[in-house]
């Protein structure tokens, strides 16, 4: 079943990627999608409905905040859910800079 919530961009649900040990991802427990700011506050609920208490957010800092092109939900639309910073690349260093630049 396809996930849809309402301003998530390129959502989808991983379950059923295999796992190193054998075993598949369980379905409806872990998502990935683009950047959590288009979001809108509908879409969080949809989110929460699905069962998401937890976002790990990959990208580095000077990749988020909102523009006026993001929809404005208030704070209220993702009471509940944990936000964790957990970015996958250093742009301040130079080996990985040389490496994929």
């Amino acid at each position: 079943m396809r996930a849809t919530w309402d301003g998530a961009r390129n959502l989808a649900d991983l379950g059923g990627l295999a796992l190193v040990g054998g075993g598949e991802t369980g379905r409806g427990r872990v998502y990935r999608s683009a950047a959590r700011e288009w979001m809108t506050a509908r879409g969080w609920d949809d989110a929460r409905k699905a069962g998401v208490a937890t976002v790990v957010d990959l990208r580095n800092e000077m990749e988020h905040g909102r523009t006026g092109a993001h929809p404005g939900p208030d704070a209220d639309a993702t009471a509940g859910i944990t936000f964790v910073h957990a970015p996958t690349e250093d742009p301040s260093d130079a080996d990985f800079l040389r490496r994929c630049g």
